[in-house]
C-alpha cells in the first residue's frame, strides 16, 4: 500500500509539476504573445500613419484639382451665360432701336405723303383756279373783240 501512496504521490507532484509547467509556458507565451502584439500595433499605428498621411495628401490634392476644374467649369459657363445675356440685351436694344426708327420713317413718310397729297390738292384748286380767272378774262377779251368788230 506504500508502494501505491508513492506512485499516488509521484503521479500528484508529476501532474502538478506539468500544470506548473503549463501555466509557465502559457504565461511566458502571454507575456511574448502581448509584447508582439504589442510591436505589431505600433508597426501598424506607425505605418499607417504614414501611409495616413500621403493617402491624405494625395486625396486632398485631387480634391482640390477637382474643386478647382468645378470653378473653372462654373466660371467659364457663368462667363458664356454673361455674354450670351448682353448679346441677347444688345440685339433686343438693337431691335427696339431699328423698330423706332421704323415707326418714325413711317410716321414721317405718312405725314410726307399727307403734305404732299394736300400740296396737290392746293395746286390742282390755285391750277383750276387760274385756268377759270384765264378762261373768263378769255372769254371777256373775245366778247370785246367781238363787239369792236360789229
Amino acid at each position: 500500500s506504500s508502494h501505491r501512496e508513492e506512485i499516488e504521490r509521484i503521479k500528484a507532484e508529476s501532474e502538478s509539476n506539468v500544470s506548473k509547467m503549463l501555466d509557465q509556458a502559457r504565461q511566458d507565451f502571454s507575456h511574448r504573445h502581448q509584447a508582439e502584439l504589442e510591436n505589431l500595433r505600433r508597426d501598424l499605428l506607425a505605418t499607417s500613419d504614414e501611409r495616413l498621411e500621403k493617402e491624405s495628401a494625395r486625396l486632398t490634392k485631387e480634391l482640390n484639382q477637382s474643386h478647382q476644374s468645378i470653378l473653372d467649369n462654373v466660371k467659364a459657363s457663368h462667363t458664356a451665360e454673361v455674354d450670351k445675356i448682353r448679346a441677347d440685351t444688345i440685339a433686343a436694344a438693337k431691335r427696339k432701336h431699328i423698330e423706332k426708327v421704323q415707326e418714325k420713317l413711317g410716321a414721317q413718310s405718312e405725314t410726307h405723303r399727307e403734305e404732299i397729297r394736300i400740296l396737290e390738292e392746293n395746286l390742282k384748286t390755285t391750277h383750276s383756279a387760274e385756268i377759270d380767272k384765264l378762261n373768263a378774262e378769255h372769254a371777256g377779251e373775245k366778247s370785246e373783240m367781238a363787239r369792236k368788230h360789229e
